[in-house]
């Protein structure tokens, strides 16, 4: 976020609405901080071992991003 334009649209309509929005994603090029407010939507960054490519690429992405989520 926000690179991811899907999402990053969806949390602009949600705070738009009113609501209070905060997203959890990996870090990503450019997008390394931990933790920021974006244009009103808190956003954390959690490490990710690799992007995936093949079965134990996923594995190693999905089994990083929920330790990084269940770190934060």
């Amino acid at each position: 976020v926000p690179l991811d334009r899907r999402v990053w649209q969806e949390s602009c309509a949600l705070r738009d609405a009113g609501y209070e929005v905060v997203v959890i994603c990996p870090r990503m090029r450019g997008f390394t901080e931990p933790e920021e407010v974006i244009d009103g939507i808190q956003v954390y960054r959690h490490w990710i071992s690799e992007e995936a490519g093949a079965v134990g690429g996923f594995l190693r992405e999905y089994s990083s991003a929920l330790w990084g989520e269940f770190k934060l």
